[in-house]
């Protein structure tokens, strides 16, 4: 079996947060037994980072067979029910079995510990040392990995600190034979210790032909984003696995050159990580892996302010080169927050930049939708007064006594967040629009006022279902916006 030997002198980074739980029992009638607990075989102690399987537990009292429900406590006092955790924090966990028998609730409790450690392998394949390799004169750790394992660090670190003089990891490969790769790809992936869904991605690629070989390329992504690295020979971005930015550490111990080769000291072109985050690059690759979350992921959109606070670092830090995919990305952040004016702009300077982006076009279409929705309120949709008086008496406008809610028209609206607040209209027209989120709806408020209610994550089926002047809307803690534009 082909081994990736590679000695890390630096080490790095992982941990996530779990989850709270509900509890929930199961019952069966049996025979007469008395009160007791099947038996369950726990560890005293667990490594960090081993995964824990929660084993099935039965309660027996009174003729009553009872499959328990469990809660798993954290070291810092979360909960979860999942059946099956990671171990990523250090400490003392507790399992809290319980059954209710006869509307009494019994339960029972399993305690562990969970002991720090720097490293651990995905599977005993692997392994690892400190030390030095024979063609080496600088020790470190030397990990013997497995194909198709992954290596682990669990150092917490903390990338807002870091300057690109910051060494996150370094090390050198190490060929069981001379001349012969064990491998042709070495990729680090830095998780973010909150939400490991975010993620960023450091690769290494081997270069190896028959002519010449001894060197590889460089590149990194976030996320499930394509790996990037700057060709300075060449002053341009390559994407993909395979291409970026050319490296001299070899994969094979040796240097080709047409019909010769060098013999290398296994560190004499060590490998190396770092991120500066004082750059516009880094930032912009940071609030892409938000930017993935809140649009490809579409799991947290409150994931959308970081990717514009990231952006926004990207454009202060920015000192020749102009990146056009920054403008463009926080141009659709805008657009889908509504502020469609700061959209605008960015879509004209990542016009500016590269015209290939057609993001003109938007510009046009921001302006179009911002306009006709204008038109619409300011026309009152072309309702007659006749009309719009039937329209507006059939929507209720009082709240009964026990509603801790104050019903106001969308014309006290402040602002922002209005809590404690209901509105509550009649659905007129649809507006078309470039983007397909929010879903903007012109609407009538019981005072005949005209709004637009943009709504989020709304089904197809929902949509289906409107009937215009003839459906209710209620919106509970409402958040006004106002809308301004002027075409530059």
């Amino acid at each position: 079996m082909n081994k990736k030997k590679i000695i890390i002198p630096s080490l790095i980074a992982i941990l996530t947060i779990a989850s709270a739980g509900t509890i929930v029992a199961v019952s069966q009638v049996l025979a007469d037994t008395k009160p007791i607990w099947s038996e369950v075989n726990y560890q005293t102690n667990y490594n960090y980072y081993d995964s824990l399987e929660v084993q099935d537990r039965v309660f027996a009292s009174d003729g009553n067979q009872i499959t328990a429900s469990h809660v798993i406590t954290y070291p810092d006092g979360a909960k979860t029910d999942k059946n099956s955790i990671l171990l990523d924090q250090v400490g003392n966990y507790m399992i809290t079995y319980s059954a209710l028998s006869k509307e009494k609730l019994y339960t029972k409790v399993e305690k562990f510990n969970v002991h720090y450690g720097a490293y651990y392998f995905e599977s005993t394949k692997s392994s690892a040392s400190y030390g030095k390799t024979e063609r080496a004169d600088s020790e470190g750790l030397i990990i013997n990995l497995a194909k198709d394992d992954s290596f682990h660090l669990t150092k917490h670190i903390t990338f807002k600190d870091l300057t690109k003089n910051d060494l996150l990891i370094k090390g050198y490969i190490s060929p069981a034979v001379i001349g012969s790769p064990d491998f042709s790809a070495l990729t680090f992936k830095f998780v973010d210790s909150v939400d490991p869904s975010i993620y960023l991605r450091c690769s290494y690629f081997s270069y190896e032909t028959t002519i010449e070989g001894g060197w590889g390329y460089a590149g990194a992504g976030g996320n499930d984003q394509q790996i990037c690295g700057w060709l300075a020979s060449k002053g341009q971005v390559y994407r993909g696995e395979g291409t970026g930015a050319s490296m001299m550490t070899s994969f094979s111990g040796i240097r080709r050159n047409s019909s010769t080769y060098t013999e290398l000291r296994d560190d004499a072109y060590p490998f190396q990580v770092s991120l500066d985050m004082k750059d516009s690059v880094s930032w912009y690759v940071y609030g892409n892996a938000y930017f993935y979350k809140a649009f490809i992921d579409k799991t947290q959109y409150n994931d959308l302010s970081f990717a514009l606070s990231a952006y926004n670092k990207s454009q202060e830090k920015i000192s020749k080169y102009k990146n056009p995919d920054l403008y463009y990305n926080r141009g659709v952040v805008h657009a889908y927050l509504e502020n469609y004016e700061k959209a605008y702009q960015d879509f004209k300077v990542a016009n500016s930049i590269d015209e290939t982006l057609k993001s003109n076009e938007i510009c046009s279409n921001i302006m179009t939708t911002v306009s006709t929705t204008c038109k619409l309120i300011k026309n009152q949709c072309g309702l007659k007064p006749k009309k719009l008086a039937q329209i507006v008496a059939t929507i209720p406008n009082n709240l009964k006594d026990d509603v801790k809610y104050a019903i106001k028209s969308t014309s006290k609206l402040v602002e922002g967040v209005n809590k404690g607040v209901l509105i509550t209209g009649k659905i007129v027209q649809a507006v078309k629009s470039c983007f397909e989120v929010p879903i903007c709806l012109v609407c009538v408020d019981y005072e005949g006022e005209f709004v637009c209610l943009s709504l989020y994550n709304i089904s197809k089926d929902f949509l289906q279902s409107i009937k215009y002047m003839v459906s209710t809307f209620v919106v509970l803690d409402p958040v006004m916006k106002r809308i301004k534009m002027k075409e530059n």
